[in-house]
């Protein structure tokens, strides 16, 4: 009887794979309010020059000394803007009288000599300093009528007419950074943005950008966009899960959600953006884009979490032993359970998966959890392999399957609800020649595997590092479809055989280490795995066997025993700042180090 792989192999390779996809703003759908940064046929936007006036959370120099990263330059790194010109200073306020003042960054550009031209976007981004720690002695009176001149000054400089634009930046709540205060700053951000709204609603073709609304979601529910901290200041982790890189400002994950923010505004979100008056329906349009996806605000890689709808995703481009299985990357699909995929030499499997997920529902501690579910179609296989019997034999063998399986995933309650349905169709290819007698033979055998699992998984976390146990239930059936297989030295023999059924049961321990920062904005992040399967019963087999030379027929049964694996997975995963991703990992069932073990290394790109 033709050995058959377990389908559970294949099963959660696919699901495993659908960490693959990333989140990207993508070119702007089809606008029904004509946009001027789209250029091209093919609906990408992009600004000709962005000019940047602000403080320190625009001023690339500060931002620099802090090892952050800066939303100007992501905006030009990600060809949202063609180039960038930025006059912001640290310390920088909206009133006159100082040199580092609004003013005088508009008075330095309009020394630089480079006027504003076509699809130019000038962006304001200040108000932090001229509220203070403390809040504004003259509940910023000054400040608005420095803030109100600069506008005027501009609009006048041309950065409204035609085809140009004015961001004038709405601030985020102040008063909840670690180092300040949250009495007066709240009220004083509240006045701040009202004015700006009313501003921009009073001036055509400018328009007021909604970073309040943002980071209160984010304030309200860290988890959902990727932060484990947004109180206190964390400069080691502030690219990584922190939102706080000191006590007033944002590092590298605040930082690349601003971006994020004002390419949403020239982009998905410019049908209402350039249409709706600032107030409550403008916030309730950027809340919605942020509940459906439209606005992404996290890295996929440190969180794992995908919007929702419908996508269609190429599988595959995963090692094929992942290790971080317990961590945030996976909980939005399965986890590879098998090394056995390995022990066969198989090739790593490719396909396609149409993966749709929904989006929960409510906000903070109330919310209910996305949920995913999907159909996978992937095709593996083993190359020819050739052995010699003899001086004089020849061997070869190929394997391919193709599978198709549907998932769903729902985490609820702190626990993780996982469920697989699995089709495999096996193709079993042998030749066989004896160069001596000149005589060669060709078979083809086909069989079928179905299988149902369901895991329950718990993440924990502890000092900084996420602890998953989890465990299975499933069921498997392997059916072997009668053939007549030709052999070099007797007559054909015509084969069949009973299906082989057996249930499982599964009890696994997954460790994620925390993310760990390295200078030069590299990071790393460590896991492994401890898994036991045992079967609860297996079926005996039954193989029938007729030779056409006599036509006798024979059978057996053979009585299977109990099937005992202990699988150990150890990785490291490094992604480096140029974008490329290191992995390492290693695999291996305990029970049989020397027979079923592998290392694989892997690098690939993202662009």
């Amino acid at each position: 009887m033709s050995y058959l792989p377990r389908s559970c192999v294949l099963s959660a390779i696919a699901l495993a794979s659908l960490l693959a996809g990333c989140s990207s703003s993508g070119p702007v759908a089809p606008s029904e309010v004509a946009n001027p940064f789209v250029s091209g046929s093919g609906g990408a936007v992009q600004v000709n020059t962005l000019r940047a006036f602000g403080d320190s959370y625009t001023d690339k120099q500060w931002t620099d000394s802090t090892g952050t990263a800066n939303w100007v330059e992501l905006t030009r790194r990600r060809g949202l803007a063609l180039r960038t010109e930025n006059y912001a200073i640290g310390g920088a306020r909206a009133m006159y009288g100082e040199r580092r003042a609004l003013d005088q960054q508009i008075t330095t550009w309009e020394g630089k000599k480079s006027p504003i031209a076509d699809r130019d976007l000038t962006v304001i981004y200040m108000g932090h300093n001229d509220i203070g720690r403390l809040g504004s002695p003259d509940n910023l009176v000054r400040s608005t009528t420095g803030y109100k001149d600069a506008v005027a000054r501009l609009v006048k400089d041309g950065a409204t007419s035609g085809n140009n634009r004015l961001f004038i930046t709405q601030l985020h709540d102040w008063s909840k950074g670690p180092g300040v205060s949250d009495a007066a700053p709240y009220s004083q951000v509240r006045g701040w943005n009202k004015m700006l709204g009313e501003l921009a609603n009073a001036t055509p073709n400018v328009i007021a950008v909604d970073m309040f609304t943002v980071f209160e979601r984010i304030f309200e529910d860290p988890e959902r966009f990727g932060f484990k901290n947004v109180t206190t200041a964390n400069a080691s982790r502030s690219s990584i899960d922190t939102l706080y890189n000191d006590a007033t400002h944002f590092g590298s994950r605040g930082q690349d959600i601003i971006a994020r923010v004002y390419q949403h505004y020239i982009s998905r979100g410019w049908n209402w953006a350039s249409t709706l008056a600032a107030g409550a329906e403008t916030v309730s349009r950027l809340n919605q884009d942020i509940d459906n996806g439209t606005l992404v605000l996290t890295y996929a890689d440190d969180t794992g979490k995908v919007a929702p709808g419908l996508r269609l995703l190429a599988l595959g481009t995963d090692p094929v032993n992942g290790v971080f299985q317990g961590g945030r990357r996976h909980q939005s699909a399965f986890r590879l359970d098998d090394p056995a995929h390995e022990r066969m030499g198989l090739r790593a499997p490719r396909g396609i998966a149409l993966d749709f997920g929904s989006a929960g529902s409510g906000s903070g501690a109330g919310r209910t959890a996305d949920g995913r579910m999907g159909l996978a179609f992937v095709q593996y296989g083993q190359d020819g392999r050739q052995s010699l019997a003899s001086a004089s034999d020849r061997v070869s063998n190929a394997r391919h399957s193709s599978a198709t399986a549907f998932y769903w995933h729902q985490p609820a309650g702190g626990l993780t609800f996982s469920t697989q349905l699995t089709r495999i169709d096996h193709q079993d290819l042998s030749h066989s020649a004896d160069d001596i007698l000149q005589l060669q033979s060709l078979n083809r055998t086909r069989g079928q595997s179905w299988a149902f699992e369901h895991k329950v998984r718990k993440a924990l976390e502890w000092q900084g590092s996420r602890v998953t146990p989890w465990m299975s239930v499933g069921v498997q059936r392997h059916q072997l479809n009668p053939a007549t297989l030709s052999s070099l030295y007797t007559s054909d023999v015509r084969f069949s055989s009973s299906a082989s059924q057996y249930w499982l049961a599964g009890v696994g321990l997954d460790l994620q280490s925390p993310v760990i920062a390295i200078d030069g904005g590299h990071k790393l992040q460590l896991g492994g795995s401890l898994q036991h399967q045992t079967s609860l019963s297996r079926r005996s087999v039954q193989v029938f066997m007729q030779e056409s030379a006599n036509q006798l027929q024979q059978s057996e049964i053979f009585h299977q025993g109990r099937l005992q694996h202990t699988y150990l997975g150890l990785g490291a995963h490094m992604q480096l700042a140029s974008g490329w991703r290191l992995r390492a990992n290693y695999t291996a069932d305990l029970q049989n180090i020397t027979g079923a073990s592998s290392v694989a290394l892997l690098a690939d790109l993202s662009f």
